[in-house]
């Protein structure tokens, strides 16, 4: 039985394209709760200066102060 990274893999090798797979605007957080728990998530000393939203793709961007943190 093939997993869904497996099958995705699989897929773009054949296809010889990257392949982007991307979640239904419908099973995301709202950005409000989204960036409450990437503030719970993310340690203090990391220092987060800013979080953005990409509602196209379904991504965050989170810039830090430290990021290796």
């Amino acid at each position: 039985m093939m997993k869904d990274g497996e099958l995705i893999k699989n897929l773009a090798k054949v296809l010889k394209k990257r392949i982007s797979v991307r979640p239904d605007p419908d099973i995301l957080l709202p950005p409000e709760k989204a960036e409450e728990l990437i503030k719970q998530l993310v340690p203090p000393e990391a220092e987060i200066t800013n979080i953005s939203f990409d509602p196209s793709v379904g991504e965050v961007l989170i810039e830090l102060g430290s990021p290796a943190l």
